[in-house]
């Protein structure tokens, strides 16, 4: 790779990691939470419903789980409302004060065994759906409910917080009633039934907004604890901690076979990978002769294959330089913005194909041409030129049986990454029972970076370093994603992160070049050396070989512009007095300096890739239309455990209707 081809790749990798960085974090704007409420402005005889008789029993167990039950009434102020909605979140942060310092510690929780029903057994439509970072559970009955009507709800559910990851101390922090609703909620009692009250070192009930440290009284009775609040205003809540020894949760154990399986699948993928290396990519060293001059079966597209590993439009061009300078083709600059193509001599049949495609597609029509003129049909089968090179390039560089070994064990390896970004997506809802949008959404980022590192397998090119890069930056991206939401906690956590490591790591060490067959190493080597010889051989060297072959500058040339070189090429003549080849003209005079050559050369470039661009783009759009054929392949301030506040733990959430 050339070092501007080196500068594109490092610029267009960073530009990618840029804008996946933006987007990344651009998902926390899009939050549930980011409602608005105007408290100042707010009547409670506005509100849609009333809520009322709020009733929440909690069962808490050693597992840091919470079964919840909640009983409430529901006066209905409108006419034009049939659901109660009942938002809880899952994904959230726990604050805790230590000293003059408040930390936070991301916490996803599993809800699940949920259950809801209404008065008089009536059957309502209960489901639940997911929106960033809070589960919804919807109960929506058959046709809407008429204005001052009351009925009675019951939600039930199971919050596992997962295991307690605090140093020193172990709590249960829970919000017995969330601060996301914006309504009055009048009659709140709650019931806690806990698993071992004698050895809690602390309890603590906390009410008003969220951060709020306002102390609730509570009675306590054995390992049970009751309380009401008459009023709780919108955007106020309850929030329960008890503060334990380190080590009084206990962490259960869950058989995640979705993790295993990823980490066997990225097992595989290493092992595919060096079989691949050892097996099927060139190990031998190649052998690069000084070679002077261009050599016996070198055309354009061959030099530019093995000396960069593609062939591009640049290809066409040198091609027809070449054949202008075996006297086939006049090149007349008609002014700063035309240049023609004349036809000087038939071209024999002992030319190679290509050559004699790119020269009958010119002169189709006419013996002269502009360069502007150039129709569709040259476009199309200079488009076909290259293709052909391509396989026929490839073809004899590469060890056939290896070749095909290699495209088989790729589509393997394909397959099975896929495989192995699927299990992570599937881990998640393996684990808490639905999916995250805004973590399924970071996942479907980090996808489409490995999806583009993956891609590089199928180069011939050796990418090792950037493939390295794009995985470093995808297992970032996969930490934070799971730390900023706290799905540390789900079992096989690090079984993900190994896993997308191994698989990128695998991903690298595919990427390079299959083994080469005995005849194309030769002519690799021969194309390299002559690479070498354009770039590095010194004017007084350039003297005496331009002594000895007076077209040495324009025979060598369209082959240093398809190796990147034609800058280096000309630099070192610009001493060196020159013949005026009788094949390249300025208004049918012969061109006697060398700059000014350079410059017909540069704006026959631009000219050929501006007409090759223009017609490939109107291909393209006219075979979409079938119109041609394809010819292209908070709370008590320090203490055991710091403190809390109210709204600081897991559970809560609110209520609504719609």
């Amino acid at each position: 790779m050339n070092r501007s081809a080196k500068i594109i790749s490092a610029a267009l990798l960073a530009v990618i990691i840029c804008v996946f960085s933006i987007i990344f974090f651009m998902a926390d704007f899009f939050n549930f939470d980011d409602f608005y409420f105007n408290e100042a402005s707010y009547q409670e005889s506005d509100d849609a419903a009333s809520f009322h008789d709020l009733n929440v029993n909690l069962y808490i167990d050693s597992y840091n789980r919470v079964s919840v039950v909640e009983d409430f009434n529901v006066t209905f102020n409108r006419s034009d409302t049939r659901e109660v909605v009942r938002f809880i979140p899952y994904s959230y942060f726990a604050y805790r004060s230590e000293g003059t310092k408040v930390n936070k510690k991301p916490v996803v929780a599993k809800i699940s065994s949920i259950y809801g029903e209404g008065d008089n057994n009536e059957k309502l439509n209960v489901y639940t759906d997911e929106i960033s970072g809070y589960l919804t559970i919807g109960l929506k009955a058959a046709t809407y409910i008429q204005k001052g009507e009351t009925r009675h709800y019951k939600i039930s559910y199971t919050y596992d917080m997962g295991q307690d990851k605090n140093k020193g101390f172990d709590d249960i922090y829970f919000n017995v009633v969330g601060t996301n609703s914006t309504f009055t909620i009048r009659n709140v009692s709650f019931h806690i039934v806990m698993p071992d009250m004698q050895s809690a070192k602390s309890l603590q009930m906390y009410y008003g907004k969220e951060g709020s440290s306002n102390e609730l009284k509570f009675e306590r009775i054995g390992n049970k604890i009751s309380g009401k609040v008459e009023v709780l205003k919108p955007l106020h809540g309850i929030t329960f901690r008890a503060v334990f020894e380190d080590g009084f949760l206990k962490a259960e154990r869950y058989f995640n076979i979705v993790s295993l399986i990823s980490i066997f699948v990225a097992t595989l993928l290493i092992g595919l990978s060096v079989f691949a290396s050892l097996k099927l990519k060139n190990r031998d060293k190649l052998i690069v002769p000084v070679e002077l001059m261009s050599f016996s079966g070198l055309n354009a597209y061959i030099a530019e294959y093995m000396g960069t590993g593609n062939i591009t439009d640049k290809s066409t061009i040198a091609t027809i330089v070449l054949l202008a300078s075996k006297g086939y083709i006049t090149i007349n600059q008609i002014d700063d913005k035309r240049i023609e193509l004349i036809k000087k001599a038939p071209i024999l049949d002992s030319e190679d194909k290509s050559s004699k495609a790119i020269y009958n597609s010119i002169f189709k029509e006419s013996d002269k041409i502009e360069i502007d003129d150039l129709n569709m049909q040259f476009a199309v089968n200079a488009k076909a030129v290259k293709s052909t090179e391509t396989i026929k390039s490839s073809n004899l560089l590469y060890d056939k049986k290896a070749m095909s070994s290699i495209n088989i064990v790729r589509g393997i390896f394909m397959f099975l990454f896929v495989v192995s970004l699927a299990f992570m997506f599937f881990s998640v809802s393996y684990r808490l029972g639905f999916t995250s949008d805004v973590f399924m959404f970071r996942l479907v980022l980090i996808s489409l970076l490995m999806a583009i590192n993956i891609l590089l397998i199928y180069s011939r090119k050796n990418l090792f370093y950037i493939s390295l890069l794009l995985t470093a930056v995808a297992t970032l991206f996969l930490i934070l994603t799971y730390n900023l939401y706290g799905y540390d906690y789900i079992d096989g956590y690090y079984f993900h992160v190994i896993s997308l490591v191994i698989a990128g790591v695998a991903s690298a060490i595919m990427g390079g070049e299959c083994k080469y067959a005995k005849e194309g190493a030769i002519v690799k080597g021969r194309v390299l050396g002559f690479k070498r010889f354009i770039k590095e051989c010194e004017v007084e060297q350039i003297k005496m070989f331009a002594s000895e072959n007076p077209s040495l500058f324009y025979d060598v040339l369209p082959y240093a512009y398809v190796l990147g070189l034609s800058d280096e090429w000309i630099k070192k003549f610009e001493s060196i007095k020159l013949d005026v080849p009788d094949w390249a003209s300025a208004n049918g005079n012969p061109i006697a300096d060398i700059i000014i050559f350079n410059m017909l050369f540069r704006n026959f470039t631009t000219k050929t890739y501006k007409v090759n661009s223009g017609l490939m783009a109107s291909q393209m759009h006219k075979t979409a239309s079938g119109n041609f054929k394809d010819f292209g392949g908070s709370s008590f301030s320090g203490g055991f455990g710091g403190g809390g506040f109210s709204g600081g733990g897991g559970g809560g959430g609110g209520f609504g209707v719609r």
